[in-house]
């Protein structure tokens, strides 16, 4: 066994807060604790800095470039962790290829986040999925926080680079766009 393998399997199995580098990525650092891994992906569960579940985040396994775990940061995060989140819900969610983990987050929490980062990594790509094949995905997105407009996009799955739902922003514009905006009444014409 590697000694990446090794680390692997005792951070996901004694569930040890660890920051995921992704050195290729802008703005990739994702802190949180190894739930499953293998040839293809990671996903862990997101912790903020404040000790707060962020939700879940998968990425493609050859972007981890490092790991680190173990100091004072991150174990004075764990401890605010444990005292927040009692009852987190975790539901199984399927990394054996994009599309079932696709098929298993919406499932999940309602909603896709996709991220492109050869395009742009800056962009997170959220919305409900309308239709999926092993190539491509449609997805009816979700307004963001200033708008009331959704439009419908065509992804190509293997360009998609990473994927998240559950966390504090995405939980946000569910909300908008499923139970504030829908009770809004819309403005009267002058």
């Amino acid at each position: 066994m590697t000694v990446l393998e090794k680390t692997l399997k005792t951070l996901k199995k004694n569930q040890v807060l660890a920051t995921f580098m992704r050195e290729f990525v802008p703005n990739g650092t994702e802190c949180g604790f190894l739930r499953d891994y293998n040839e293809y992906c990671f996903l862990i569960d997101r912790v903020s800095t404040h000790g707060l579940y962020d939700g879940i985040f998968i990425f493609q396994r050859p972007q981890l470039t490092r790991v680190r775990w173990g100091s004072t940061l991150l174990n004075s995060t764990t401890e605010l962790y444990k005292r927040k989140n009692k009852k987190i819900s975790r539901p199984k969610i399927s990394i054996d290829n994009m599309k079932s983990a696709l098929k298993d987050i919406q499932k999940a929490y309602g909603y896709v986040c996709v991220s492109i980062d050869d395009l742009d990594s800056e962009a997170l790509i959220i919305g409900e999925i309308e239709s999926l094949d092993d190539t491509h995905m449609l997805l009816y997105e979700f307004s963001g926080k200033t708008a009331k407009d959704r439009s419908h996009l065509l992804v190509p799955l293997a360009e998609i680079t990473s994927l998240e739902a559950g966390g504090i922003f995405e939980e946000d514009l569910r909300h908008l766009n499923f139970e504030y905006w829908a009770k809004t009444p819309k403005p009267k014409k002058t």
